[in-house]
């Protein structure tokens, strides 16, 4: 078997259900995702270079060292950390580094201290998750990811969101702002769940503001109708032209999608959203893909390495 390049999908190891907080909009809980001793050391069998490492909350597994450290041997050089960040301690943050940890990917649906309460069910933890934040980027160049859970609640204050980013860790490595999915405690929660023609006001204020700040940020879950001017910024595009095809399933082409000039980039709205708002709300482009492709394979979002596409 060849080696896996960056063109192969990068796989996700699911080590524990368990979670040290209550996110309304979690999308784990019920799904039913963690993986068996079996299936962990099948998926590293393959060699893969990249892979990230889920929960629940990851930190929450007795096994989370070992599997970095199978990780590691089985060729991967880079290792994705999602977590909240609660149960980080200086000692631990170094102790994961050290083992292969290379990417820590937090979770912080909101800047403002209420809603962060509201959405992670939490109190008095902002502070704590600031600072290990904090103390990350300052001991790992370029290994903070910050995720932003797009949905009813907090949508309106997204543009704000950014500039609090920027400030408080200007060196992030990039936000990853995310639709929300209908899936986990979603399911029974839908009215968590935005019109994207009303949250898309504020999601193009924070991609302006983003770019003033020289801020990277990366979207999923947005069909690039809806982003219009900023088409660079999904990751899907990103994906598409390196042939990776991870959770492009989860999205799909409509009728209108047919006759838009950017649907060789662009894997069309999710199919839980379609079910739950129909298609009014998505319209063809005129636009053409290959100016939106040259500015990705130029690395206009930091995270596009150019040997990605030699």
């Amino acid at each position: 078997m060849t080696t896996p390049s960056f063109n192969d999908f990068e796989p996700n190891l699911f080590l524990t259900a368990e979670c040290n907080q209550n996110c309304i909009f979690c999308s784990a809980k019920g799904e039913n995702r963690v993986m068996t001793e079996k299936e962990l050391s099948d998926c590293l069998k393959l060699g893969y270079q990249s892979l990230t490492i889920e929960g629940g909350e990851p930190l929450m597994s007795k096994d989370l060292i070992y599997w970095i450290g199978r990780a590691r041997k089985s060729g991967a050089h880079e290792i994705t950390l999602f977590t909240n960040g609660l149960l980080l301690t200086d000692r631990s943050l170094k102790a994961l580094i050290k083992k292969g940890v290379s990417k820590f990917n937090f979770n912080l649906p909101s800047h403002i201290v209420k809603l962060h309460d509201i959405l992670t069910g939490s109190k008095n933890q902002f502070p704590k998750r600031i600072l290990m934040i904090k103390r990350t980027s300052k001991s790992l160049n370029n290994g903070v990811i910050i995720t932003f859970v797009l949905n009813t609640l907090n949508y309106k204050t997204l543009p704000a969101y950014i500039g609090f980013i920027a400030e408080e860790f200007p060196k992030a490595f990039y936000i990853a702002l995310n639709f929300i999915k209908i899936k986990g405690l979603v399911k029974k929660r839908k009215y968590l769940v935005p019109k994207l023609s009303e949250a898309r006001p504020y999601i193009v204020q924070a991609l302006t503001k983003a770019k003033k700040l020289h801020m990277p940020i990366i979207l999923d879950g947005f069909p690039l109708c809806i982003i219009n001017g900023y088409e660079e910024y999904s990751r899907d595009v990103d994906r598409i032209i390196r042939g990776d095809k991870i959770y492009l399933g989860e999205k799909k082409h409509i009728k209108e999608c047919l006759n838009c000039g950017l649907k060789d980039i662009c894997a069309g709205p999710r199919k839980d959203y379609l079910k739950l708002f129909g298609e009014k709300e998505i319209s063809a482009s005129l636009k053409k893909s290959s100016a939106i492709i040259n500015k990705v394979k130029k690395g206009q979002l930091r995270l596009n390495v150019s040997s990605h596409f030699a």
